[in-house]
């Protein structure tokens, strides 16, 4: 289950790592360092917390910029593994937003309708699996 998170946000954790790197210590960059030590360790329930509490601190820090839209797709990720998909619908769409607007941040649009996909399944079968056939 971690591994599909560790796999699927790779990129994004690079993306945000760098993002994060260039700027001071933040409660964001506290977050994500704590997000990433759980999925290392295997703790999905601190993962999901974690990575929660850096999405509302880069919402509130910067709006849809920074590294907002890959913090929604990292939370999407987790709780999707987690069996919560019907949960990750939220921060899955507001990767997807943000990741089609100009204020992306590295959010790869396919990634983020790929994420989106999954967790639109568990609310909408039909809809979700048409969104995953024409993302790809």
């Amino acid at each position: 289950m971690l591994k599909t998170i560790l796999r699927a946000s790779a990129l994004a954790c690079l993306l945000v790592t760098t993002a994060l790197a260039q700027q001071p210590n933040t409660s964001v960059e506290a977050h994500y360092a704590r997000y990433r030590a759980a999925i290392e360790s295997g703790d999905a329930a601190v993962a999901e917390e974690a990575a929660s509490a850096a999405l509302s601190a880069s919402q509130q820090r910067d709006g849809n910029g920074g590294a907002t839209g890959t913090l929604a797709y990292n939370l999407a990720l987790v709780r999707i593994d987690a069996g919560h998909a019907a949960e990750a619908l939220e921060p899955a769409t507001r990767a997807l937003q943000i990741a089609e607007s100009e204020s992306a941040g590295g959010l790869d649009p396919l990634a983020a309708r790929l994420v989106f996909g999954q967790a639109q399944l568990a609310a909408s079968p039909e809809q979700g699996a048409q969104t995953l056939t024409s993302a790809l």
